[in-house]
């Protein structure tokens, strides 16, 4: 059963698994399915997150950051350029790369390292799709209409241009959609590539909501892109390309400062509930609103994202009506960690040994809920 409460989604336990959990005070309580009602306690499930790799005869072509705002209901594309550079001040890289090269050399779970990295959150899954396997997703609607601002061709001599497909409206089947996907002209600023790709994304997803009634629209399958685009093709999508600025000299894009806010601004936005980037260490926090305002906890969760913690179960106290918030650890062995998360929040320290506590932190926030 799931229970979805504005940006959170609980994984209510299995009747049975437990009917009782000890407070920080050691007292037992009743679980209440009632997500507003004292007493209630859940897991918390990661936000879905996808990265696509997106290729063509082996090339990396784009990446496409895809996320849901809630189990099967909308979300979130954000595309990325394969000539964007990372630099090691953001990522794990020992000089600066760009993300093509990135993947030439280590494939998709560096990929998945350093997308991670940048954008502050893990990804649950990451695929390489090429463009035939594009093409037979996007061959299951009709055809995908395009609005191309420039010639599409080559250049088989110096001074010579030989149209593909001309500028202008068109509508395309699968693979000619798939293959302008990863098409660029000569000498053609990779942004215009990733803006035709941002448009045949909201004409491909645009598809999938005309064809809702459909069960052919999309491929069946619960991992991978089938997931994604069946809650994209039927809640509100937000589609953007990573902004950044081109280099002084040479080839490739590169992140400013406004565009690192960006990141950070639309990452807290897309993924509330985020997967830890691969290699962190978090420690676990049981996190129990002490009030009855579930908004709160929203806010709490990414407060304590930021501190380094991971919240892996969310719910309420025994009572409403708390007024101090608390930190309580179940081991002398995090009273210094404990100790120092108490400061940043400023909340009380408690001890209540517990080895068989199902995190190393429980955090209740009360009235005076503050971050310094």
């Amino acid at each position: 059963m799931l229970i979805v409460v504005g940006f959170v989604i609980f994984r209510l336990w299995e009747e049975g698994t437990k009917a009782a959990l000890r407070t920080t005070t050691g007292r037992l309580v009743e679980i209440s399915n009632d997500p507003t009602a004292p007493g209630f306690q859940a897991y918390l499930e990661f936000t879905p997150t996808l990265l696509v790799a997106h290729t063509d005869d082996g090339d990396l072509v784009g990446v496409s950051v895809l996320t849901q705002s809630a189990p099967g209901i909308g979300g979130y594309v954000v595309l990325i350029g394969s000539d964007l550079l990372l630099e090691p001040e953001l990522t794990s890289v020992d000089k600066p790369i760009s993300v093509g090269d990135a993947f030439r050399d280590g494939g998709t779970e560096i990929l998945r390292l350093l997308i991670a990295e940048l954008f502050g959150f893990g990804f649950l899954e990451v695929i390489e799709v090429d463009t035939e396997r594009l093409a037979a997703m996007m061959g299951r609607v009709d055809s995908i209409p395009i609005n191309l601002r420039d010639d599409l061709g080559q250049q088989p001599y110096p001074g010579e241009f030989e149209v593909w497909i001309p500028n202008g409206h068109h509508l395309l089947d699968g693979a000619t959609a798939a293959s302008v996907y990863g098409f660029r002209n000569p000498g053609e600023p990779n942004i215009d590539r990733l803006n035709r790709q941002l448009g045949l994304w909201d004409s491909w997803l645009g598809r999938i909501r005309d064809s809702a009634e459909s069960t052919d629209a999309v491929p069946e399958g619960a991992v991978g892109l089938p997931p994604y685009l069946r809650a994209l093709g039927v809640g509100e999508v937000q589609l953007a390309v990573l902004p950044a600025d081109p280099v002084a000299t040479g080839d490739g894009y590169v992140l400013g400062e406004e565009h690192l806010a960006w990141i950070q601004e639309s990452a807290d936005i897309m993924v509330p509930v985020p997967i830890p980037v691969p290699g962190e260490q978090r420690p676990s926090v049981r996190l129990l609103d002490g009030v009855g305002d579930r908004g709160n906890l929203n806010k709490a969760m990414g407060q304590l994202f930021k501190l380094g913690m991971q919240v892996t179960m969310i719910g309420n106290t025994a009572e409403f009506g708390v007024d101090a918030s608390s930190v309580t650890y179940h081991s002398s062995l995090d009273e210094a960690a404990a100790r120092a998360l108490a400061g940043d929040l400023g909340a009380l320290l408690n001890f209540n040994e517990n080895p068989e506590a199902l995190s190393r932190f429980t955090v209740v926030v009360g009235v005076d809920w503050r971050v310094r």
